[in-house]
């Protein structure tokens, strides 16, 4: 039987293995980047700032930091931030609504804004780029509600055998009558009825 691989190279002689371990690797060449990299220490503190100071959960900075990535390939010479004017941002946000929805679009306008007033809070901008212009008009939704005979259905839902019965129908009944939010039903004690 033939010796392990391991076993064969472990007989092989010094001057055979010495180049195996000494021989340089093969230098993987660079990729040239197209991309116009964000400002790094100002994209760091404003992510910071974000952070720390509005608190903002870590979803909604991950979406700012995308957007003003984005941002900045699109428009090379935003690396000298004085330099952004209005039509720069009214050029770049013309060319969103052929590939986004209104609402990212309105995201992105709100990252941007976002960015452009904290740079000038912060004296690294004198002028606001996003004076002026207006956000996209969002889609209205009507909300969802029950008709007449659904409540009605909804109230005789619970049955009089429940030992919740009482409960459950004056919640119902709280919720129909008054228009009254859930949460403000959960909250409601019985110190807190008026019963003059």
């Amino acid at each position: 039987a033939s010796p392990p691989g391991w076993l064969a190279f472990a007989f092989l002689p010094r001057w055979t293995i010495l180049p195996l371990m000494t021989s340089p690797r093969q230098a993987t060449p660079a990729q040239p980047n197209t991309h116009q990299p964000m400002p790094s220490a100002h994209l760091l503190a404003f992510i910071d700032w974000l952070q720390i100071e509005r608190g903002y959960s870590s979803h909604t900075v991950e979406c700012y930091t995308r957007d003003l990535e984005e941002f900045f390939q699109r428009i090379p010479k935003a690396q000298a931030l004085a330099q952004i004017n209005g039509q720069d941002v009214q050029d770049y946000l013309a060319s969103l609504y052929l590939a986004n929805a209104s609402t990212s679009v309105a995201r992105k306008m709100s990252a941007l804004r976002t960015f452009f007033r904290y740079c000038i809070r912060q004296g690294q901008m004198s002028i606001d780029p996003m004076l002026g212009l207006a956000g996209p008009k969002t889609p209205k939704h009507i909300p969802v509600y029950l008709t007449v005979d659904e409540v009605f259905i909804l109230l005789e839902e619970p049955h009089k055998g429940d030992r919740f019965y009482l409960r459950d129908r004056a919640i119902m009944e709280l919720l129909y009558s008054t228009g009254m939010r859930v949460s403000e039903v959960v909250a409601a004690d019985v110190g807190h009825l008026d019963e003059g």
